[in-house]
């Protein structure tokens, strides 16, 4: 779980959602922080995937995100 895997990961999504249209702002904050649109987030990487910290663990953040999106 370093900095670059998470960096790298959440590049990898990021460029993912732009192909379907779905162009969300992000930056980073610091070692696993990120503002994605309006919500800051600390993400983990669990297996190849991006988790971020909810109550007392950690959800999947496509999980997260979709619930802000509207398909």
């Amino acid at each position: 779980n370093t900095t670059e895997a998470v960096d790298a990961l959440v590049e990898d999504l990021m460029t993912r959602l732009q192909m379907v249209d779905l162009d969300i702002s992000y930056r980073k904050l610091a070692d696993f922080q990120y503002k994605i649109g309006e919500k800051k987030y600390h993400l983990r990487n669990i297996n190849g995937r991006l988790f971020t910290r909810k109550g007392g663990g950690y959800q999947d953040l496509l999980v997260v995100l979709t619930s802000f999106l509207r398909f």
